[in-house]
């Protein structure tokens, strides 16, 4: 009996262990997509920003061609 109880504390304590390292590796990868979704982001506002400089130098041309 003392056997079974040593080997259930030694397989909770395993248990523990796997649960909070898979907790690490969650913490990482939601991590990891939370960046990606920042970065997504600041590239649609990036590319907004060239459309309006596209814009921008398009009608600078035609006021140039113009004179």
């Amino acid at each position: 009996m003392f056997s079974n109880k040593a080997q259930h504390e030694k397989t909770v304590a395993l248990i523990e262990y796997r649960l909070l390292e898979l907790e690490k590796k969650q913490d990482k990868h939601n991590n990891v997509i939370e960046r990606t979704y920042n970065l997504e982001q600041q590239a649609a506002v990036l590319e907004e920003k060239v459309k309006v400089a596209n814009n921008r130098i398009a009608d600078l041309e035609k006021e140039a061609s113009k004179a």
